[in-house]
C-alpha cells in the first residue's frame, strides 16, 4: 500500500511518527503531509509540507489517505482526488477532544481511529463504539538518534550531584473555570497548580534542580528530559500524554495521574497488565517527588530501566505500525463508504 497522512498540525510529531515506522516496518510506503513542525512553543520533526508541487503526485498514488485531526474527506484537493478515483481508501485518526476536531468524517460514517488516551472514550461516546478503534501514540524510542540514559546524564555541563525533575508543561493556561470534560480541561497541563510544588520542592531541597522544557525543538526537549532523574507529565486531568510514553521509553521514573477506566484501555492495547508510571494527584504531588527523592540512585535507575523495557515489550513502534495496517488493509473503498 502506499499510504499518505494529511494534516494541518504535527500533533506533537505524532503523525510524522507513525508513518515513519510504517515505512520502517513493513512493505508499506508512508508520507505524512502537514504544515510544518511547530504547535504552541515547541517545534517537531515533519515530513513533507503542504506544496502543490509535492502533494499532488502522493495523493494521486496513493491507495489509501489517512486524515488526521481537522481534516476531511470534503476538503480541496481531497474531494476532487477521491470521487476521481473512489477506489481509493480514506479513513480519519482523531488526536485530541472531539471539540477541537472536524467532526465531518466520523458523522459520514468513516472509519475512526482515536488515540489510545482519555479521548477514546469520548469519540466511543461520540461514535457507534465498535467502529472507533484505539490507536497508540507511537514513540521512536528505536531510531539510533533516540537519547541514551546514562549517556545523557554524562552530558550535564554542571551540578553532577543534583537530582533533575523535568516539567514539560506545553501550555500554562489554567483549569480554573472550566467544566470538567471539556476541551479546555482535557488540555490543560496544571501548570498554575503544578508549578508552585516544583518550586517548593526546589527550595527545600538543595540537591534537587527543577528543569522546565519550553520553547525549545523537540529533539532538544527529549534530550533534556534524558538528563532527568524524574519527570513529570501532568496530574490533573486524569490521563497521559506523548510526555508520559517519553519518560518511559527514556528509562526516567514519570509521574503521572491516570484514572482506573483509562488504565484498562491501557492494559488492552498493550497486552500488558502494568503501566510503569508513578500515579500522582495533585493533592499528593510533593508527597510522591519526595518518595522518588529519597529513594537511593539504584532504585530509581532500576525504576526507569523496568519501564523502557516495557515500553520495548508492549509499545514498540514496530509492533504498532504493523497493527494499524492491518486495520488499513480491511478499509473500505471511499466507493464502498458510499458519501454523496
Amino acid at each position: 500500500m502506499r499510504i499518505v497522512h494529511c494534516s494541518k498540525t504535527p500533533c506533537a510529531g505524532a503523525i510524522e511518527a507513525l508513518s515513519s515506522a510504517i515505512t520502517d516496518y513493513t512493505e508499506h510506503e508512508s508520507r505524512a503531509i502537514n504544515s510544518g513542525g511547530k504547535v504552541n512553543n515547541l517545534s517537531f520533526p515533519h515530513d513533507v509540507i503542504w506544496s502543490d508541487s509535492e502533494i499532488f503526485p502522493l495523493l494521486a498514488r496513493a491507495d489509501v489517505i489517512v486524515f488526521h485531526q481537522n481534516m476531511n474527506h470534503s476538503t480541496v484537493p481531497m474531494a476532487d482526488i477521491l470521487q476521481g478515483d473512489p477506489k481509493k481508501k480514506a479513513c480519519v485518526v482523531y488526536h485530541s477532544h472531539p471539540d477541537s476536531c472536524d467532526k465531518a468524517m466520523a458523522q459520514a460514517g468513516f472509519p475512526v481511529f482515536s488515540i489510545a488516551q482519555y479521548q477514546h472514550a469520548l469519540w466511543q461516546d461520540l461514535c457507534d463504539r465498535s467502529k472507533v478503534a484505539p490507536l497508540r501514540n507511537v514513540i521512536r524510542f528505536d531510531r539510533a538518534d533516540w537519547p541514551q540514559r546514562d549517556e545523557a546524564r554524562e552530558r550535564r555541563q554542571s551540578k553532577q550531584d543534583k537530582i533533575w525533575i523535568g516539567y514539560s508543561p506545553t501550555f500554562q493556561q489554567t483549569q480554573k473555570g472550566q467544566e470538567v470534560g471539556s476541551s479546555i480541561w482535557h488540555h490543560s497541563k496544571g501548570y498554575d497548580v503544578t508549578m508552585p510544588i516544583l518550586e517548593k520542592i526546589d527550595e527545600e531541597h538543595e540537591n534537587v534542580e527543577v528543569m522546565l522544557f519550553e520553547g525549545i525543538r523537540y529533539e532538544s526537549c527529549i534530550d533534556g528530559k534524558a538528563q532527568c532523574d524524574i519527570l513529570i507529565d501532568e496530574v490533573v486531568t486524569g490521563s497521559y500524554h506523548r510526555s508520559t510514553l517519553e519518560g518511559l521509553a527514556l528509562g526516567v521514573p514519570t509521574i503521572v495521574n491516570v484514572r482506573p477506566e483509562l488504565h484498562g484501555l491501557i492494559v488492552d492495547v498493550a497486552g500488558a497488565n502494568d503501566f510503569p508510571i508513578v500515579h500522582a494527584t495533585i493533592e499528593n504531588l510533593k508527597e510522591q517527588i519526595e518518595w522518588l527523592l529519597g529513594m537511593k540512585e539504584q532504585k530509581r535507575r532500576k525504576m526507569g530501566n523496568d519501564s523502557h523495557d516495557w515500553m520495548a515489550r508492549h509499545w514498540h513502534p514496530r509492533d504498532i505500525a504493523r497493527e494499524f495496517c492491518l486495520h488499513l488493509e480491511a478499509l473500505p473503498t471511499f466507493e464502498e463508504v458510499g458519501v454523496a
